[in-house]
């Protein structure tokens, strides 16, 4: 089944995976591992996941981590890797170096012992962050502090505040993952482009994280219209 999905996520899977570019563990001065299986066996229990974009938390809470190793701003030198130093993909979603770095990384099998390792200290690593979500049709993170919502997708499904009191959905505060968008007034909404090229059908998955202060009437969280044709 396709699949929609709000970070907040709008998702679709694809079948298409690039394949991992190969890094060399010398060009870089320090090396983390990162275990997910604590958090994994409690969300999966015995299943395993394919390509699955897992949230990784840096900070100086992880024994060996310090941001004066890093030697380049914003993060810019730091890539993932499997054992096999096969680089992943990943995204940086909230770059924190006074605290917490939220980074989304592709784990091409996640299960109770994966298991990942972060690499920096050394030349900024090229790589393209929207291939972590090369099996979504849109993520959004809304943590832009700006009125566009991006899409951290290759498929640039921006949502544009609209409605009679789009002009409230600009506020920000704390979510679950980093930034997150407040305020969506009564007859406010966030509009995406034609997704149709996208080929996903009738059939999808949407989901997100939301926080309703109070609810009454008939609140929408998600809405897909389509022309009438006579």
């Amino acid at each position: 089944m396709k699949k929609f999905a709000f970070v907040l996520a709008f998702a679709m899977v694809s079948a298409i995976t690039a394949s991992a570019a190969t890094i060399t563990p010398t060009d870089y001065a320090k090396k983390i591992e990162i275990s997910l299986g604590s958090t994994a066996q409690t969300a999966l229990g015995a299943s395993t996941l394919t390509d699955f974009p897992v949230l990784v938390r840096l900070s100086t809470g992880i024994s060996g981590f310090t941001y004066a190793d890093f030697q380049q701003t914003a993060g810019a030198d730091l890539v993932f890797a499997d054992a096999e130093n096969n680089a992943l993909a990943f995204e940086i979603d909230t770059w924190n170096d006074q605290g917490e770095s939220l980074v989304w990384v592709k784990v091409p099998s996640l299960s109770a012992s994966s298991k990942v390792y972060a690499y920096y200290g050394g030349s900024a690593y090229a790589h393209t962050a929207s291939d972590t979500w090369s099996a979504y049709a849109g993520v959004w993170h809304f943590n832009e502090n700006s009125g566009t919502a991006y899409d951290a997708t290759a498929n640039t499904l921006h949502g544009t505040p609209s409605g009679s009191k789009a002009a409230s959905m600009v506020s920000y505060a704390n979510g679950a993952v980093g930034k997150a968008r407040v305020n969506f007034a009564d007859k406010s909404y966030l509009s995406i482009p034609n997704y149709n090229s996208l080929g996903l059908g009738g059939t999808f998955t949407i989901s997100g994280w939301f926080l309703a202060n109070s609810v009454s009437g008939y609140p929408r969280l998600f809405s897909r219209k389509r022309e009438h044709t006579a």
